[in-house]
């Protein structure tokens, strides 16, 4: 991938003289890196973070993106790479050698990540984290599609604004912990796919719906509630293992739960649910 430095557009500081010795040797620095829109039409930001905190939020007209990030430089160091022929930029930190994590130490969560990216341009987003406690709102971006992975720790995700363009897939990893997305209605996703571990997860698919929506849904042994707003016509086929709970407004047929107002609604999310030994709850919502 070409250097990251491509003139004025694009600032990049590391904060070298701004580290704070901790306890075991641990150093923490300050890290930005941010580029302002100059022509672009389309970024894929890849997003790399192992452990701390996160907090994603759509930016200004005139910002392509944004990322300041406080990390442990005995463990890791900072990316901040932009490719403006490939159109891509990879933010985050990653490991150096075999550091790893240090789970022992309540220190490392003092790593925090803010992020902004761009409202005006199509945005195609990979963030795979492992154990991040992640705040993200992916409302009001142009966001054509998505993947997030969170191995271990806290996730919220919210879409509290339309996404500005249709979004072809969407995709949801969580692992051992807490998983919560509301307003999915609003991110105009044709599909979107989440496979749960053993934690917990809640998908509200309440927002402004402006066309069908498809919904592949998978969990290993955790719990998830799926909440649906009232008038949405919903389908949904299950495997043989799965248990659903409180599945009032539906009637079922040949291994499937089909709402009363499937063919009059104007608006229909079908749901495919497979699961070991997970249960999932679905719940009507106002």
């Amino acid at each position: 991938m070409s250097n990251p430095l491509w003139g004025g557009a694009t600032l990049l500081v590391l904060s070298l003289g701004a580290g704070t010795g901790l306890a075991h040797g641990q150093t923490m620095r300050s890290f930005s890196a941010a580029r302002q829109v100059h022509g672009e039409i389309n970024l894929t930001a890849t997003v790399r973070l192992a452990s701390g905190t996160l907090r994603l939020a759509p930016g200004g007209a005139s910002l392509l993106y944004n990322m300041e990030i406080v990390y442990d430089a005995d463990r890791f160091r900072p990316l901040g790479i932009y490719d403006p022929v490939a159109g891509d930029v990879v933010l985050g930190l990653e490991s150096i050698g075999g550091g790893g994590l240090r789970v022992s130490k309540a220190t490392q969560l003092d790593q925090a990540a803010n992020l902004v990216l761009s409202s005006v341009v199509d945005i195609t987003l990979d963030a795979r984290l492992k154990a991040v406690n992640a705040e993200l709102e992916l409302g009001g971006m142009r966001l054509v599609a998505f993947t997030l992975h969170n191995g271990g720790s806290r996730t919220v995700v919210r879409f509290t604004q339309p996404n500005r363009v249709g979004c072809r897939r969407g995709e949801f990893r969580a692992g051992a912990a807490e998983f919560k997305v509301s307003g999915l209605g609003n991110s105009r996703c044709q599909t979107i796919a989440f496979h749960g571990g053993v934690g917990t997860a809640m998908l509200d698919f309440s927002g402004i719906w402006r066309s069908d929506m498809r919904l592949e849904a998978s969990m290993a042994a955790g719990g998830l509630t799926i909440k649906l707003p009232r008038g949405l016509g919903v389908r949904m086929t299950t495997n043989n293992f799965l248990t659903i709970l409180d599945p009032q407004g539906f009637v079922k047929r040949d291994g499937e739960y089909v709402s009363h107002n499937y063919g009059q609604a104007d608006r229909h999310l079908d749901i495919s649910l497979k699961s070991s030994l997970g249960q999932v709850t679905v719940l009507w919502i106002d």
